[in-house]
């Protein structure tokens, strides 16, 4: 009966000995994680990080003029500003892709009357308001004529007929990955 006890005590002793040495290596990689360096603060400034770019990219959202789903909206709504007066324009789209899951949109802009005539202080007004209201908008292109011949020599009005386009650029939405 001794013998069992003694077998019994030397497994009992062998098992807390393993647990012990389990719980004491658990012990020394939660040091090592909560350790200046470790994985812990790493892992909290990533996320104090994270957040804050979070917060400044809400924060530019939310100032976005460029919220609609239909860009024209914007455009139009920018040609009629009081500021601008380019009056009623002729949105015309064209959609590509870039690169990989990155889309590019660009929009022709043209007065609705062929004829209209124009004041660079509005065009230039016009052109910065687009790129200034909205990160995501670009102007590409700008084509001014001038909306009289001038003869040689001759002054020219500052009257001028535009054609102009932007681009925008965004990340297509992807669905979450499965394995």
């Amino acid at each position: 009966m001794v013998r069992i006890m003694i077998v019994l005590l030397v497994l009992g002793s062998a098992f807390l000995g393993w647990t012990a040495y389990k719980q004491h290596q658990r012990i020394l990689y939660l040091r090592s994680a909560l350790a200046p360096d470790g994985f812990v603060p790493r892992t909290v400034a990533s996320i104090q990080q994270n957040a804050e770019n979070y917060a400044n990219y809400k924060d530019r959202a939310a100032t976005d003029q460029l919220k609609d789903d239909d860009p024209s909206v914007y455009i139009r709504g920018l040609a009629g500003h009081p500021n601008i007066n380019i009056g009623r324009v002729e949105v015309a789209w064209k959609g590509s892709e870039v690169g990989r899951g990155i889309s590019q949109n660009d929009y022709r802009i043209e007065p609705t009357d062929a004829k209209a005539t124009f004041d660079r202080r509005n065009i230039a007004n016009f052109l910065y308001k687009l790129e200034e209201d909205s990160r995501r908008v670009k102007v590409t292109f700008v084509s001014l004529t001038p909306a009289t011949k001038v003869e040689e020599g001759g002054r020219p009005q500052d009257l001028w007929r535009m054609t102009a386009a932007i681009s925008t650029r965004e990340r297509k939405a992807t669905g979450p990955t499965t394995r």
